[in-house]
Parts: structure tokens; C-alpha cells; sequence
């Protein structure tokens, strides 16, 4: 979906139906890297392969909802033969992401500046008069362990109707 996109410039792209392994979390956002740590031990475990860069659905805000009570998912895209499973004690499981129109956005620099560049995208949408349709996702495109904190890429992307 990033291909001829500038950082920061909003756009539209049909996406194809993916399988992904997630962990279904409760709590502050910042328990990311342990939780997609924690699914890529699972992932390994089983034996399937990673096929793309990870990333995380977000659904509630942050700012209107406590640390405490927000509800997401750490996510990888995995190879489409691995099997369906539904969401196991430990909040991990396995589904189809269904094919569909995304809107999105590219976000260069640190995680803690991303909340602009949702306000950059839903802002371009309410203007484009299009409407979200699920909750949105981040994808993390750049290796925090590799990549300098100023370099992260980062991909804002929603469903759209």
C-alpha cells in the first residue's frame, strides 16, 4: 500500500485478504513489544511463516478511555495455509482479514508523534467525505531495533466503505 506514497501524503488502496496470527491485549498501548513478542514466540512455535511487517488494530481511544480499559491487537501477517484457530487462554488466535478499500497514511519518526498523523488522515477523510469502517490499524514498516527512532516508518491505515 506504500508504494508512490510521500510521507504525510493520504491515499486510497484496495487490499487483498490476508491471514494473520494476533494477540488480543487489554491495557496501555505501550505493552506492544511484549505482546507481539510474545505472538512471534507463538507464531515460531507453531511453525508458520511471517510473510509481512507486523502491526497492531487499536480500538478505542486514548484519549477517552483509561490505560487500563483499552482494548487492541498486536498482529502478523502469516501464510494463507496456516489454519484458522479462534482466540486461545492466552488471547492468541488465528483469522482472515478480508479484502477491502484502506485508507492510509505514511508517518516517518517516533511512535509517541503517530496521533498527528491520525489527525492528518481522519481529517482528509471527513474532507473527502469518506467514512471508516472498522477501527484502525498501525503498520510498523521499519525494525525499532534497527532503524534510528527519527527513521520509523510507520503506516496509518483504516477501512474505509
Amino acid at each position: 500500500m506504500t508504494a508512490h506514497r510521500q510521507i504525510g501524503e493520504p491515499g486510497i488502496a484496495e487490499l487483498p485478504e490476508q491471514r494473520i496470527a494476533y494477540i488480543n491485549m487489554r491495557g496501555p498501548y505501550e505493552q506492544y513489544p511484549e505482546a507481539i513478542g510474545k505472538l512471534l514466540e507463538w507464531i515460531e512455535s507453531v511453525g508458520a511463516e511471517i510473510v509481512a511487517p507486523p502491526g497492531g488494530t487499536y480500538k478505542d481511544d486514548p484519549s477517552t478511555t483509561p490505560p487500563d480499559q483499552l482494548d487492541w491487537d498486536a498482529w502478523a501477517p502469516i501464510a494463507p495455509s496456516t489454519p484458522e484457530q479462534d482466540k486461545n487462554a492466552d488471547g492468541i488466535g488465528v483469522i482472515n482479514v478480508p479484502a477491502g478499500r484502506y485508507a492510509s497514511v505514511l508517518h516517518k519518526g517516533p511512535y509517541d508523534g503517530i496521533p498527528a498523523s491520525y489527525g492528518l488522515l481522519f481529517t482528509w477523510l471527513a474532507q473527502q467525505e469518506i467514512q471508516p469502517a472498522a477501527p484502525p490499524m498501525e503498520v510498523y514498516l521499519s525494525d525499532p531495533a534497527e532503524t534510528p527512532e527519527s527513521d520509523l516508518i510507520t503506516e496509518v491505515r483504516v477501512l474505509i466503505m
